[in-house]
């Protein structure tokens, strides 16, 4: 009886080994190579020096993410700057990140490349809320000595900062105190267990899935087919829970959140915007009273599309296309000149 189930145990890893072994020949092929890695500050960074490719047919989008060797997509630079320079830090999500944008075409990559004198870190990445947005500008974003922190947003980050998991993910999370102030929790980041699998039961229902989902290529092919499959077939509990993105808490929450950002931002110097291109018309009225100032370019987008008659969003309707990150980069472009127009005169002011 022992020696049958050893020779089970063996036989299992073998094939295990043989189709991890697969996934990882036919990465690129199948699109399954991980850039992501776990992080117990934030929850989850990119891999320094990874290579993605990300493939999605019903979005219609071929896109090969290179991360450089500080875990950023885009150049890379010192954190040390120069006073020539003007220099942007970017905090955002997949938006921010440039999900289904191959490289150089997302707008923060053209602002980088097309602003003279005008450097962008871009410490945006698919998934993150607003709470982990901050906790990587305080750890990462602050050296580099930014003059403008642009903050993209999206409808779904009033949901993510409410719960301290996204798509299964642990992360951290700020929760408002009886004085409604900010305190951080699930910081170093851990697994949140049975709670999480009642709100994301989408993954394959496979002991250790999360250590699978961060380390093998085979598990994340085939829990994206799981994805696809139970969402034609079945309504999951994630689904039914319908959960509300906009509620008196999470904007509350938010603006919190926010209002600390800008506390650093003042310590530093530096001149913060909010930026987002939602046609989530609710969002509207809950940015209004941000701490920092809002740019809305969705009236630009809508009224592009209907002159134009084209898409710039992908299907889901949340994620810009690439044409959605070409309007949206030449509208900052006017934006930041804007900015640091101003910061040379306040400059040329005080030497005065």
């Amino acid at each position: 009886m022992g020696k049958n189930i050893l020779v089970f145990v063996i036989g299992v890893t073998l094939a295990f080994v043989g189709v991890e072994g697969g996934a990882r020949m036919m990465a690129n092929v199948l699109g399954v190579s991980s850039y992501m890695q776990y992080d117990e500050q934030v929850g989850w960074k990119a891999k320094p020096g990874s290579v993605k490719r990300h493939r999605d047919e019903r979005m219609g989008f071929d896109a090969t993410y290179h991360i450089n060797e500080k875990g950023l997509r885009g150049p890379t630079y010192n954190q040390a700057k120069s006073e020539e320079v003007y220099r942007i830090v970017l905090l955002g999500d997949s938006n921010g990140f440039g999900w289904g944008i191959p490289d150089g075409k997302y707008f923060a990559a053209i602002l980088d490349d097309e602003l003279e004198g005008v450097e962008v870190i871009n410490l945006s990445l698919s998934g993150y809320g607003t709470d982990q947005e901050y906790l990587r500008f305080v750890e990462e974003g602050m050296a580099y000595q930014p003059d403008l922190v642009i903050v993209q947003v999206t409808p779904n980050d009033f949901e993510e900062i409410q719960h301290p998991f996204f798509n299964g993910k642990a992360k951290p999370q700020f929760v408002l105190s009886e004085r409604n102030e900010l305190r951080l929790v699930n910081v170093p980041v851990k697994p949140i267990g049975p709670k999480a699998e009642d709100f994301y039961d989408n993954s394959l229902p496979l002991p250790f899935r999360e250590w699978l989902e961060w380390h093998s290529y085979a598990y994340n092919y085939f829990n994206e087919k799981y994805y696809t499959l139970k969402r034609k077939t079945t309504k999951s509990k994630s689904a039914e829970l319908s959960r509300e993105i906009f509620s008196t808490d999470s904007v509350l929450l938010f603006k919190r959140i926010i209002g600390q950002l800008k506390a650093k931002l003042d310590e530093i110097g530096a001149e913060g915007l909010i930026v987002y291109a939602s046609k989530e018309v609710s969002e509207h009225d809950y940015l209004a009273d941000s701490p920092l100032p809002v740019l809305d370019l969705y009236p630009v987008m809508s009224a592009y599309e209907q002159e134009h008659g084209v898409q710039l969003y992908y299907a889901d309707g949340v994620h810009w296309n690439e044409k959605g990150h070409r309007l949206i980069a030449d509208e900052l472009k006017r934006v930041v000149e804007h900015y640091r127009t101003s910061a040379t005169l306040q400059v040329a002011m005080a030497l005065d």
